[in-house]
This record gives C-alpha cells, structure tokens and sequence, in this order.
C-alpha cells in the first residue's frame, strides 16, 4: 500500500489524481486528507493550517489502519509518498 500524504496547502485533485495514476498501475494507493477537508489557496492559509503533531499522529493512524485492515496485500509492506 502506498499512502500518499499532500503537501502544506491540502489534499486537492493533484495528490487525488496522483493516487489514481498509482492504481492504475496496480499499486493499492490511498491519499489521506491530514487537514480534514481544507484545501488553502494562499500561502498564509497554508501556514495556519500545517499542525506538525497532528499530521504526525495522522500519519501514524493511517499506517496502523491499513496494516489492520489488510490493506497492505497482506505482505506487512506499507509505503509512503509525500510531497
């Protein structure tokens, strides 16, 4: 599985398509929304909506899912790719 995590400014159809070009490819690809929804258009709101220990603990959430969930192909293999 591969998890792609976004850059500062949100999860925007960049990163969705991103995942959907690794699927096609036959890679399991998810990309996580760290900023619940929030997608910035400006630098500033880049910035107030960065949180670096809640986007940690995200990350960590999301690796812990997919290796419970089986989501991994059952190899244990859970990669991530960011931006």
């Amino acid at each position: 599985m591969v998890i792609l995590i976004h850059e500062w400014w949100g999860l925007n159809d960049n990163i969705k398509t991103a995942a959907e070009d690794l699927h096609a490819r036959g890679f399991n690809a998810i990309a996580i929304d760290l900023f619940n929804g929030s997608v910035a258009t400006n630098r500033d709101e880049a910035k107030t909506q960065t949180k670096a220990g809640e986007v940690n603990a995200t990350i960590a959430a999301w690796v812990d899912w997919v290796k419970a969930t089986g989501n991994d192909n059952g190899n244990g293999k859970v990669t991530r790719l960011g931006w």
